[in-house]
């Protein structure tokens, strides 16, 4: 990985957990939604969590729903 990619995601993952109050073992969970934020990852392979966030486009990014039929 490039380094300047990298740290793009560093800085926006670092952004989530802070965002978030800083919770414990959550790395994983905040680099894939950096990835998906910066386009570089489907959001809809993001894990689905239970924990609850005041944010709704985070919430809506970590639990994407389905096209509706029209």
């Amino acid at each position: 990985m490039d380094d300047d990619r990298e740290h793009r995601i560093r800085n926006r993952a670092y952004e989530l957990w802070e965002s978030e109050g800083r919770p414990e073992g959550e790395q994983d969970r905040h680099w894939q939604m950096a990835l998906a934020e910066l386009g570089l990852l489907d959001p809809t392979t993001l894990p689905v969590t239970s924990g609850g966030s005041e944010d709704a486009e985070e919430d809506a990014l970590r639990n994407p729903l389905p096209p509706s039929p029209d």
